[in-house]
């Protein structure tokens, strides 16, 4: 019996693409037959072809996510292989980093590596040399052709030519070319028209999924996995009001050219939606929100009288995160222009001023919504009364639409808006006057505003304080922003609780009520009186509409000497008389 090793050779087949690979003798057939004829005459030395066949057709050498490869790899780690057979080096790879990692694989399993062609192998260092050589200029190649190929389609496409890839919604494909489906075209119009009219995506997508309509349905080739046919995102819409081929135009990279396709939206209305979305975008190095890190509508843009910012800082209890616009008396002096809001207290102080948040953005969001509302604002401000009696009805309907966008949209796309309109809001001890910007509020309203015009709205306003806290009362306008206060909450109900268990019996005295709840006799005490606070009290407390500095230490402290007169109960909790 011959005791000669026996090499089991497996042969390695792959063609980058799929043209020809439907013929009865293709590329793939060349390299096996030529791989089979080399490894038989080899047969003196033990070479013997393993029936598996390792085949990619149709897939790129420049990775490994090849089927066939990923197959060899698996056999040779299974120790059922111990020659790879290929017809060139560069049908098993084309990186050199990827052959490096095949090399490995072959050494750590005592796998060699022979190219037909090229007539050498890994076993030794002359091999692997060489091997190195070929696959560095395997690798240009790959490059040069690359380049080559991105050079065609910018050439390409500055003829205006669609150069594959996704067919955009609104269009189909055919022979390289873009036709118009008419079907979502008309759905592509829509987009446009509803964001022209409303100028909120949020809006947009309401009105859509209000329609029912829905995004294409798209099938997988390789997979037949079914994908969209469902509502559109508004980063969908976002997509589309951006795509310059609605326009009838090809982008490549940040240059677009004009189409040689048909175009979905005409110009007027293309360049008025790209208008309005510039306009509205947020952008860090411009408007007033250089120094914000927080939920802060109108963060780093406040000042005080003598122009000190107030800054956006953020305070933490019990892991909750409380913002607050805080007094930068002590820290920075900025007069900056464009500043968007100026606050004092009506005499300096070395302490920092802070205003919470939540409290103090719908104060000034109600302000400015009672502006745009109110047309005798909008004459008086905007200098409206040389105007014709047709632009006056324009610019009031325009303001309407705006308040009424405002109120709809998310708190990022009112930030957006804010900047584009407001210049600077001024807080003194006793007014707080809005700055607008010009050429924003001309852009809002369709109108236009003399650049040089100072166009300013004021109200009356008072602070309160409550310790270092400061918060804004303008007349007219502090029921539009709430203060609910749960323990305040909890304190009411735990006073009619005690009321309605004590005239049910349910409860034999205040100290035995005071013990089932666990609460201190003297507490418990002060509970009656407040279960007999005024009916309107009690609902501005539900709805967080009570006075800024009634608290819970407050109430209670006041509960023994609270008069049944429900006005004098009012005056006494620090309502307005």
């Amino acid at each position: 019996m011959s005791d000669r090793r026996r090499f089991r050779c497996a042969i390695y087949t792959r063609k980058s693409h799929e043209e020809g690979l439907d013929q009865t003798f293709n590329s793939l057939d060349a390299q096996r037959e030529a791989c089979e004829a080399y490894i038989h005459s080899q047969a003196g030395l033990g070479w013997e072809l393993i029936e598996e066949q390792y085949d990619d057709g149709g897939i790129s050498g420049g990775h490994m996510e090849r089927e066939g490869l990923q197959t060899l790899l698996a056999d040779i780690r299974a120790g059922k292989v111990d020659v790879v057979v290929v017809y060139k080096v560069d049908r098993l790879t084309r990186s050199i980093i990827d052959f490096g990692k095949l090399v490995e694989t072959f050494d750590t399993h005592d796998v060699s590596f022979v190219s037909v062609t090229q007539a050498f192998n890994t076993t030794n260092s002359m091999g692997r040399l060489t091997l190195n050589v070929l696959l560095s200029f395997a690798q240009f190649e790959r490059e040069v052709t690359a380049e080559r190929i991105r050079d065609k389609i910018a050439s390409s496409k500055q003829k205006g030519m669609w150069m594959g890839g996704r067919v955009p919604f609104g269009y189909r494909a055919q022979n390289r070319e873009l036709f118009i489906d008419p079907d979502e075209a008309q759905v592509v119009r829509l987009i446009f028209e509803l964001y022209h009219e409303h100028r909120s995506i949020k809006i947009t997508k309401e009105a859509l999924d209000r329609q029912g309509i829905l995004s294409r349905t798209r099938t997988s080739r390789s997979s037949g996995r079914v994908t969209g046919g469902l509502p559109f995102s508004k980063g969908n819409i976002a997509s589309i009001l951006a795509n310059p081929v609605y326009a009838g135009r090809i982008k490549h990279k940040d240059k677009v050219y004009a189409g040689n396709h048909e175009a979905i939206i005409a110009e007027t209305m293309w360049e008025e939606v790209q208008h309005l979305r510039n306009t509205q975008a947020a952008t860090k190095t411009k408007g007033f929100r250089p120094k914000c890190s927080g939920p802060a509508l109108f963060a780093g843009a406040m000042f005080d009288a003598d122009g000190n910012r107030l800054i956006c800082e953020r305070a933490t209890k019990k892991g909750k995160h409380y913002y607050y616009y805080t007094s930068s008396r002590n820290k920075l002096k900025d007069t900056d222009p464009k500043a968007s809001i100026i606050m004092t207290t009506g005499k300096p102080t070395g302490k920092p001023i802070r205003m919470p948040v939540a409290k103090t953005d719908p104060i000034i969001e109600a302000m400015i919504a009672d502006f745009l509302s109110n047309e005798k604002n909008l004459l008086h401000t905007l200098n409206l009364q040389n105007q014709s009696a047709e632009a006056i009805a324009n610019s009031c309907h325009a303001a309407k639409g705006l308040k009424q966008r405002l109120d709809a949209m998310e708190i990022y796309e009112r930030m957006q808006v804010y900047e584009s309109i407001i210049a600077r809001i001024v807080i003194a001890s006793d007014t707080i006057t809005i700055w607008f910007e010009p050429k924003g509020l001309s852009n809002q309203l369709q109108t236009t505003l003399d650049p040089e015009n100072e166009l300013k709205f004021e109200k009356q306003m008072t602070i309160r304080r409550r310790g270092q806290e400061l918060k804004l009362v303008i007349g007219g306008l502090e029921h539009k922003a709430t203060n609910i206060n749960p323990p305040l909450l909890k304190l009411i109900a735990s006073a009619h609780q005690l009321r309605v268990e004590l005239e049910s019996n349910e409860a034999t005295s205040i100290k035995a009520f005071a013990q089932d709840n666990q609460l201190d006799h003297a507490d418990a005490k002060n509970l009656i009186p407040l279960s007999y606070l005024a009916p309107s009290i009690i609902e501005d407390i539900f709805k967080g509409h009570q006075p800024f500095d009634l608290t819970v230490t407050k109430l209670k402290q006041l509960a023994p000497r609270l008069p049944l007169i429900w006005s004098e109960q009012r005056q006494l909790l620090g309502y307005p008389a």
